[in-house]
């Protein structure tokens, strides 16, 4: 069963023409109303408008979701050969 996350991406404004995405993840704790989130990863430089910070933080999300596939398929495998 593939695993999933949890996530959310959103963009902070840290001045005028000075945007950030920013990759949350929710904790792994006991199951809660509303989730506890922290950050797993954000730009290290500014990007001029919140679509660019929006597209390139879409993108690390992709990658993630990609990484956690390719884990996915990897321990599908060695199950199998298990068996």
């Amino acid at each position: 069963m593939p695993t999933l996350r949890n996530m959310a991406l959103t963009i902070e404004q840290r001045g005028e023409a000075c945007f950030h995405w920013v990759v949350l993840q929710a904790d792994d704790g006991p199951a809660q109303e509303v989730p506890l989130f922290h950050r797993i990863e954000s730009s290290a430089r500014p990007l001029p408008s919140q679509a660019e910070a929006l597209a390139a933080g879409r993108a690390v999300v992709r990658r993630l979701a990609e990484a956690e596939e390719a884990i996915d398929r990897i321990a599908a495998g060695a199950r199998r050969e298990r068996a």
